[in-house]
């Protein structure tokens, strides 16, 4: 895993913004697709930098908890000419965000502050 650094004042900054509620809920991203391998980056809110994870296989989830006002951020690239990536993320039980990329080495990103 590989971290990107600077993440962590712009995820502060929108917490203060949105109140950051004490609420917590479950997210998880989601990542499918008809490739066979998936190059994954994803923040998590309490995270100051991104993690990378090179060479993932066939579906993948990952689950943490946040609250109201949490920036997340999920992005998934096939390692394939040709092939689909969706990823989503949900909050609470219900899509937050979902996106999809078709073709060579196809691409899908999504993010947002958590509400």
């Amino acid at each position: 895993m590989v971290k990107i650094q600077g993440m962590s004042s712009f995820s502060n900054f929108f917490k203060q913004l949105f109140g950051g509620n004490k609420d917590k809920g479950v997210v998880k991203f989601i990542v499918t697709g008809s490739a066979d391998q998936y190059n994954i980056t994803y923040k998590k809110c309490e995270d100051s930098q991104a993690t990378q994870i090179p060479s993932v296989k066939k579906k993948w989830k990952y689950s943490f908890r946040a609250r109201n006002g949490d920036y997340v951020y999920v992005s998934a690239q096939s390692n394939q000419k040709g092939k689909t990536v969706n990823v989503e993320i949900s909050y609470k039980g219900k899509t937050f965000k979902q996106e999809s990329g078709e073709g060579d080495f196809a691409l899908a990103t999504s993010s947002g502050i958590l509400q």
